[in-house]
C-alpha cells in the first residue's frame, strides 16, 4: 500500500483524479481518449454552471482550430463511459446552442491521503499503482498475460480514436454523404407515447432533411420496420442502401426530455458525429429545431439562407396540436380499419388546436383517401371530405408537397380532372424532386393515360429512393405489365414476396400477369393461396377461374361479390372483370357503368382485363367521359 496527495472528483460510482488523467470507478479504470477526459475535467470543475462551447474546446484544444464535432464526439463517449441512459443517470446536460453543465453532485478533495489498494485479481481486471520513481500511474494485471491483453486493448483504443481524430481535423464531418436512413428514435424506458414520439421525430427529420439536395433520404415507410430497441444502424444502412444513418434516442424525466443522436457511416460502423439535446417536454418544437440545424452541418451541407429556413420551418407553435398529429400518423401508418379512424381522430383533434396547422389537413385527407381506397368508406363518402381538407391546406401553406400530390389524386381518381391533376402532380414532385412517393402515384396516373414508358421511368425511380418498399417493387412490376411486358413484370412481382412474403398485393398481382399471359393454372394456383392466407372473397380469384374456363367457380364467387356490393356498394369493376372473363361482354359492360358512377375505372385505359371489350362503343364512350384518350 502506498500513499500519495492528490485532487481527485466524485460522483456516484466514479472517482475523477485530475493530476493523472484518470478516472475510476469502484477503483478499476475507464479507458477514456486523453481528451475525452480534459473535457470530464472542464466539466466537473464547474459542476452546475452552463459551460459555453466556444470556453469548453478553448480549454481542452488551446490554441488549435477544431471543428465542433471533436467536442460532441467527446461528450459522446464521456456519456457511454458513465452508462447515462441505461443506468438511468444523468451527468452532462445539452443546453440547446450554448453548451453543456455537469449536473450530478460532486465532491472534490485536495491535499489529502489516498490510499490505492493493489492486489491480486482476475485476468480481466486493471488496478492503479503509483511508479514513484517516473510518477506516473500504471496499468497492471495478475497473471503477466493479462497486463499485456489490457495494455494492448489500450493502445488499440488509443490508435482508433487518434485515426479518428485525425480524420476528423483534416476534413468535414460527412462530405461523402449521399444518402440517409434516418431510424425511428428509441424510447428509454417510456411508454406507448414515447414510441409515437420517437417515429415522430423521426418522421419529422426525415421530412425536413428531405428538402436538403442532393442528399437522399428514405422515406418513413422504408424505416418504419427499425422501430424498437434491437435496431442496428449499420445492418439497417446496409438493407437501405444509404451511405449514413442517423439513429437516436429519448428518455423522459418528470417534465424534462433528453433526445441523443448519432450519425453512423455504413461502409465501416463509425461514428462521425453524436450530440445529446436537453429541454422541458413542452420544448420539443426548439429541440427538433436544434437537431434538424446540426444534423445537416454534420452531413457537410452548406446551409444556405433558404436551406435554414426549410430546416427551421414550423407548421405550429402548438406542441400539443403537433403531439396530436405525430399520433394520427403513427395510427394512419398502420393501415386498418381502427388505425385509420383513430389517426384521422387525432389530425381532427390537432387542428381543432391550430386551425391554421396545414400538415394537420393533409392528415385529415390522407385518411379519407386511403379509407375509401381501402374499401373501408365509399368513394363518394371519402373523397370529397378529402378534397376540402386538402384545399384548406393548400390554402395555409402552398409549398406543401404532400398536399399538391394528394389533391392530384382526388382530382385524377375521383373527379376524372386528368390535365389538373397532372399539374399537381407536377407541382409536387417540383417542390421535392426526392419525394418517393410522388414518383410512385405519378407513375400510376401515367399508367392510366397509357403513358408507358414514362411510368415504367418514374416507378423505376421510386424504386431508386425507396429500394426496398415492396408496395413501389410491386407497382414497378405493374407498370411493366401494363404495358404489356409480363416477362419483367412478374420479376419485380417476385423481388416483392422476397421483400416481405406476406405483401398479398404481390400475389394478386402475380396471379393476375399469369392469367393475362394465358397460364390459367399458374395464375390460379398463386390466387388461391392468397385467399387462403388473407380470406374474404377474391375477385382477381373470380376472373382468374373464368379465363382458366373454371365457369362453375367463377359463377360462385361472381355469387359472393354481387352480395358484397349490394351490402357495401363495393367492387362493382372487379364483378366487370369476372363477366368479362366469362366473355359475358353486356353484363360486364353494365358493371363498368355502375363502377364509373362509383369512381372505381381510374385505371380503365391500362388494364389487360379488358382488352375483349376495348372495341365495344360504350367502353370507348367510358373513356372519353373520364377525360381519357378513346384508344
Amino acid at each position: 500500500m502506498r500513499q500519495e496527495t492528490q485532487n481527485f472528483y466524485e460522483f456516484g460510482p466514479f472517482r475523477l483524479l485530475a493530476s493523472e488523467g484518470l478516472l475510476l470507478r469502484d477503483n478499476q479504470p475507464v479507458p477514456l481518449p486523453p481528451k475525452a477526459i480534459d473535457t470530464l475535467l472542464v466539466l466537473v470543475r464547474q459542476s452546475g454552471h452552463v459551460v459555453l462551447k466556444d470556453e469548453l474546446m478553448q480549454e481542452v484544444w488551446p490554441d488549435t482550430f477544431v471543428e465542433e464535432s471533436n467536442l460532441t464526439q467527446n461528450i459522446f463517449l464521456l456519456r457511454k463511459a458513465l452508462g447515462e441512459g441505461s443506468e438511468g443517470q444523468t451527468y452532462i446536460e445539452t443546453i440547446p446552442k450554448r453548451g453543456y453543465r455537469f449536473v450530478a453532485p460532486v465532491r472534490s478533495t485536495g491535499a489529502e491521503s489516498v490510499h490505492i489498494l493493489v492486489h491480486e485479481r482476475t485476468r480481466a481486471q486493471l488496478v492503479v499503482e503509483e511508479d514513484e520513481a517516473a510518477e506516473k500511474r500504471l496499468l497492471a494485471a495478475r497473471p503477466r498475460r493479462g497486463r499485456w491483453l489490457a495494455l494492448a486493448a489500450v493502445l488499440v483504443a488509443a490508435v482508433g480514436f487518434g485515426s479518428w481524430a485525425l480524420w476528423n481535423a483534416r476534413k468535414p464531418v460527412a462530405p461523402s454523404i449521399h444518402s440517409l436512413a434516418v431510424l425511428p428514435f428509441v424510447p428509454i424506458g417510456g411508454t406507448e407515447e414515447d414510441k409515437i414520439l420517437g417515429l415522430g421525430l423521426a418522421d419529422t427529420l426525415i421530412t425536413r432533411l428531405s428538402s436538403l439536395e442532393p442528399i437522399v433520404v428514405r422515406p418513413t415507410s422504408a424505416v418504419r420496420r427499425y422501430a424498437g430497441p434491437t435496431q442496428n444502424a449499420q445492418e439497417a444502412g446496409r438493407q437501405q442502401r444509404v451511405d449514413a444513418v442517423l439513429e437516436g434516442s429519448l428518455q423522459r424525466s418528470a417534465d424534462r426530455i433528453r433526445v441523443s443522436v448519432r450519425l453512423v457511416r455504413v461502409q465501416d460502423g463509425l461514428t462521425l458525429w453524436a450530440d445529446t439535446f436537453d429541454g422541458a417536454s413542452t420544448d420539443i418544437l426548439d429541440l427538433q429545431d436544434s437537431i434538424a440545424t446540426q444534423t445537416a452541418s454534420a452531413l457537410a451541407v452548406e446551409l444556405t439562407g433558404e436551406r435554414r429556413a426549410r430546416l427551421a420551418k414550423r407548421h405550429t407553435e402548438n406542441p400539443q396540436a403537433y403531439q396530436f398529429y405525430l399520433k394520427g400518423r403513427y395510427f394512419w401508418s398502420q393501415r386498418t380499419a381502427e388505425g385509420l379512424k383513430k389517426g384521422l381522430e387525432c389530425f381532427q383533434q390537432a387542428v381543432e388546436l391550430d386551425p391554421r396547422y396545414a400538415p394537420g389537413y393533409v392528415g385529415i385527407a390522407d385518411s379519407y383517401i386511403v379509407l375509401a381506397n381501402y374499401g373501408y368508406l365509399t368513394q363518394h363518402e371519402a373523397k370529397p371530405k378529402a378534397k376540402a381538407a386538402v384545399l384548406r391546406a393548400l390554402e395555409l401553406d402552398n409549398t406543401l408537397a404532400e398536399a399538391h400530390l394528394s389533391l392530384a389524386g382526388i382530382l385524377a381518381e375521383y373527379d376524372y380532372r386528368i390535365p389538373e391533376a397532372e399539374r399537381e402532380f407536377e407541382r409536387a414532385l417540383a417542390l421535392d424532386p426526392n419525394y418517393a412517393n410522388a414518383h410512385h402515384w405519378y407513375a400510376a396516373h401515367l399508367e392510366a393515360v397509357g403513358r408507358f414508358d414514362k411510368a415504367i421511368a418514374e416507378a423505376k425511380r421510386a424504386q431508386e429512393l425507396d429500394p426496398i418498399s415492396p408496395r413501389i417493387t410491386v407497382d414497378v412490376g405493374r407498370a411493366y405489365c401494363y404495358a404489356r411486358k409480363y416477362e419483367q413484370a412478374i420479376e419485380q412481382y417476385r423481388n416483392a414476396l422476397h421483400l416481405d412474403p406476406a405483401f398479398a398485393p404481390a400475389r394478386v398481382e402475380l396471379g393476375l400477369a399469369y392469367s393475362n399471359m394465358g397460364l390459367h393454372e399458374q395464375a390460379i394456383a398463386v390466387l388461391e393461396e392468397n385467399q387462403r392466407r388473407t380470406g374474404g372473397v377474391s375477385g382477381s380469384l373470380g376472373y382468374a377461374y373464368a379465363r382458366g374456363g373454371r365457369r362453375q367457380e367463377a359463377l360462385k364467387t361472381l355469387a359472393a361479390m354481387e352480395h358484397r356490393w349490394n351490402q357495401e356498394k363495393i367492387g362493382a369493376a372487379w364483378i366487370a372483370a369476372v363477366y368479362a372473363g366469362l366473355g359475358d361482354k353486356e353484363r360486364a359492360l353494365g358493371w363498368l357503368e355502375m363502377a364509373y358512377l362509383q369512381r372505381e375505372t381510374y385505371m380503365l385505359k391500362a388494364q389487360p382485363q379488358w382488352d375483349t371489350l376495348r372495341s365495344e362503343p360504350r367502353f370507348q364512350d367510358l373513356l372519353r367521359r373520364m377525360s381519357l384518350p378513346p384508344d
